[in-house]
């Protein structure tokens, strides 16, 4: 953090473009070491934007707009000056479709968003993104006339995005499955002043070194998750729970 900090005092930062949780997190830093960042303009976009967090933005930043977007289909959503949803872009079909059917759903209801590029070098078509979403029905005070989404509601499966990144059950258990001395195990995401926590819990098995079996586990989310944990030790867990996610975007 502290050369991040210093690159945007050298070169004069005045636009951000990333985490809301990181912006928090770098503005918090410059405060508390008594730097003033010029930072004006910021699009913050891969995970939630919940109203307590804006307004803490918006009252150190002039201009605060949310963004939405994949890694495969590039930005699919953004906020004009009312802030009032995001409106998808004229050069993409995005539709947000029954999870199930994969009807189109155009009336408010909520359900995956979907999307197809018409790019000739990288084609998608009806590329389902996993995302929860919903069409806002009433047109923009800013009189642009292409869709909004109301913003991300949530996952359709099973993972859940944690600072950006995906945690997926399935992979978590494979890594894990096979360490020697683990009985069980379960990820734990809590939300810390507008921040993602995320442990694990684990459970060894008896007779076993538990310090270094914490390291061990610790090493494994590492390397092969690309997490950085706590790893707590604990006596017992629930049955086949393998992520609780306590978080609420408030």
């Amino acid at each position: 953090m502290d050369l991040q900090l210093q690159a945007c005092v050298d070169v004069g930062v005045t636009a951000f473009i990333g985490l809301p949780s990181y912006l928090k997190a770098l503005l918090e830093k410059a405060e508390d070491s008594g730097v003033d960042l010029q930072v004006q303009h910021a699009f913050v976009t891969a995970e939630p934007l919940p109203p307590s967090l804006r307004s803490w933005l918006e009252e150190r930043v002039s201009s605060v707009r949310q963004g939405y977007g994949t890694a495969e289909a590039g930005n699919l959503g953004y906020e004009c000056e009312r802030a009032e949803g995001l409106h998808v872009p004229d050069d993409a079909l995005v539709q947000v479709c029954d999870p199930i059917g994969g009807e189109p759903l155009w009336n408010g209801e909520e359900g995956q968003v979907v999307v197809t590029l018409f790019e000739e070098d990288y084609p998608l078509v009806r590329f389902g993104t996993g995302d929860l979403s919903r069409f806002i029905v009433e047109p923009c005070a800013c009189r642009r006339p292409t869709p909004r989404l109301a913003g991300w509601l949530g996952r359709v499966g099973d993972a859940v995005k944690v600072r950006g990144m995906f945690l997926h059950p399935a992979q978590a258990k494979r890594v894990l499955a096979e360490t020697p001395g683990l009985d069980s195990f379960r990820f734990v995401i809590d939300r810390v002043e507008h921040r993602d926590e995320l442990s694990c819990e684990i459970v060894p098995e008896e007779g076993i070194d538990e310090l270094a079996l914490s390291e061990a586990v610790k090493e494994k989310i590492r390397s092969s998750l690309r997490f950085r944990v706590d790893v707590r030790v604990v006596g017992d867990l629930p049955s086949g729970e393998i992520i609780d996610d306590r978080r609420t975007w408030e």
